[in-house]
């Protein structure tokens, strides 16, 4: 069996307590099975802002109050979820609405003890776009059931501004909340090649990109990594469309639009395996 690498892109998480996360996207004994190396090598890190959690805690106190299923908390990103889900109580609030941007982030709130009866969320699965505007879409088919009178969006230092304004054209109350800094991380082809240097030099490498930004990160380097494999030996792993698109502009040589998810991951390693 022909070695693969996989180049984990995901974010670093810095909670409030300066806790580290670095977590893997696939289990170890699959790759030991599959004979797969998985190198993290973080596009960004995200860190807690003190103000945000002062925010939080007001907000859920007016939450307290609400009529239960009118208040709604939207993560933008597995990423925020992560960062921010130890910031409300847990067991996670009676009621308390949870809006997300996709099937990725909706099995990070589950497993962070999130009921899945709270979640929003658009699906590839019914063809819909994984991003605010799917759902937007999503609070406006629900709202002939339960109707969203309160709405808190955690985000980052830019972006989402289209959605805010859209949820208040609806009537919803909305506070935005600037939630976590955003720190880029930048590599060298160099930095790449020490990092699998301990690896035998694989015969097939992959990158698994799950945002745009994590595109620009490693735009500078892809060409390098990529000139000395054919294109069935280097490969590029998207979530989103979006991704997908900015990844081509980026030269990256072979681009497959995967659903998120480990299971799809998996899959499509498995096919790469045996090109």
């Amino acid at each position: 069996m022909k070695p693969l690498t996989l180049i984990s892109t995901r974010p670093t998480i810095v909670r409030a307590d300066q806790s580290i996360q670095h977590e893997s996207v696939l289990e170890p004994i699959f790759c030991e099975q599959h004979g797969i190396t998985e190198i993290q090598m973080p596009a960004f890190e995200l860190s807690t802002r003190a103000p945000a959690l002062e925010t939080i805690q007001r907000w859920l106190m007016t939450a307290k109050s609400a009529v239960r299923g009118s208040c709604m908390v939207v993560f933008v990103s597995p990423g925020a979820l992560e960062l921010l889900r130890s910031s409300f109580p847990d067991p996670w609030p009676d009621g308390l609405r949870v809006g997300l941007m996709g099937d990725g982030s909706a099995s990070k709130a589950i497993k962070l003890g999130i009921p899945q009866g709270l979640l929003t969320y658009p699906s590839q699965s019914k063809g819909e776009n994984q991003d605010s505007a799917a759902l937007l879409d999503c609070i406006k088919k629900n709202s002939a059931t339960e109707t969203i009178q309160r709405l808190l969006l955690l985000k980052g230092p830019r972006g989402r501004d289209d959605f805010a304004q859209q949820v208040q054209a609806l009537g919803i109350e909305l506070q935005t909340c600037h939630a976590y800094h955003r720190k880029a991380f930048h590599y060298t082809t160099q930095d790449i090649k020490s990092r699998t240097g301990t690896v035998a030099t694989p015969s097939k490498l992959c990158f698994y990109l799950t945002s745009s930004e994590s595109v620009d990160v490693f735009k500078s380097v892809m060409a390098d990594m990529s000139s000395a494999r054919s294109d069935s030996q280097c490969l590029t792993l998207v979530t989103h469309p979006r991704i997908a698109q900015a990844a081509i502009a980026a030269q990256h040589r072979q681009v497959v639009l995967i659903e998120p998810g480990q299971k799809a991951l998996q899959e499509r390693l498995l096919q790469q395996i045996q090109t």
